[in-house]
């Protein structure tokens, strides 16, 4: 892909980004506008800043994401294999050893600054300057019950058997719903020749969530879109990994209605916050609005250079 330079991203639609714009329209801005082209060294120290804010994560964010690239890898591997293989204490170890690589870097704030997607940044080390002592056990629990779990998990053991065919592992893709594009990432999509159904499934660390269901309607609309494969041939998953929880579903026509809808509702309100949608030009940082509070502003990436934010 040959990079293209914009003025301004390109307009889309996803879960996250209806999720914070809903949270507080002024992180959306820092998210989506004031970190655009934060990257470029001719950009302002503006966008620059908003642009490193943006690569910062918690703590529970980064045991997250570090179990779905590991157990990217694995899916990928069995596909030259033919066989997933999982070993709890090697996964575990695999697991901590990513952690102590974000606490690491975390400490080297020069090294972050200079190349903040290079290295990593806890949220907890940059504005706290350490890492609590129960939120590190909290995540240690986190390992172990999530690892387990996952060995055991229903769908692990359904992918475990020859009779089923992975189609797709953590690839971004994108379709077009009510004239706006909506980008969706499944965890992992395949397909079960003995029974005719394609199965969408989601690895959640954390709590139960009533968007995560959501989510999945998207996927299932996605994969109606590319692959043509009809509601009804469709289930899909999620897999509580802290609970061993196992959540799985049928669509309905009118919960695809509803979505459709839902997604063409935030897009006229997002719109309603764009001098050019032409060009998808916002207007200035004052039109969106702050939601301040204490909880979402002490764990916002953007507390630094949000004049907004809650004060006690």
């Amino acid at each position: 892909m040959v990079y293209k330079h914009r003025e301004y991203p390109e307009w889309s639609w996803s879960q996250t980004r209806d999720k914070i714009f809903k949270e507080c329209q002024r992180k959306y801005y820092y998210q989506y506008y004031a970190s655009h082209n934060g990257w470029l060294s001719e950009s302002t120290e503006f966008s620059k800043l908003a642009y490193r804010l943006k690569q910062i994560a918690n703590l529970y964010i980064v045991f997250g994401d570090a179990l779905h690239q590991l157990m990217e890898r694995i899916l990928n591997d069995s596909l030259k294999s033919g066989a997933i293989s999982i070993d709890a204490k090697v996964l575990q170890q695999k697991l901590k050893n990513y952690l102590n690589r974000a606490f690491k870097d975390s400490r080297n704030v020069t090294q972050w600054m200079q190349a903040p997607k290079r290295s990593m940044m806890l949220h907890e080390m940059y504005y706290e300057g350490e890492l609590p002592q129960n939120r590190i056990d909290k995540v240690n629990e986190r390992i172990i019950q999530c690892v387990s779990n996952l060995r055991h998990c229903f769908s692990l053991r359904e992918l475990t058997h020859n009779n089923v065919n992975i189609v797709e592992v953590e690839k971004l893709n994108s379709f077009v719903v009510a004239e706006t594009p909506v980008f969706v990432k499944m965890d992992v999509l395949y397909y079960k020749p003995i029974d005719d159904r394609w199965i969408i499934v989601d690895w959640k660390t954390g709590l139960e969530d009533e968007e995560n269901e959501d989510q999945l309607l998207l996927y299932a609309m996605y994969l109606n879109h590319k692959y043509q494969v009809p509601y009804e041939k469709t289930e899909i998953r999620l897999e509580y990994l802290l609970t061993g929880d196992c959540k799985s579903y049928r669509i309905k026509n009118a919960e695809v209605e509803r979505i459709s809808e839902r997604v063409n509702g935030s897009a006229i309100q997002m719109k309603q916050l764009l001098e050019d949608k032409q060009v998808n030009k916002p207007f200035p940082e004052a039109n969106f609005l702050a939601s301040p509070s204490k909880m979402k502003c002490n764990g916002c990436n953007f507390r630094e250079m949000c004049i907004d934010k809650f004060i006690e």
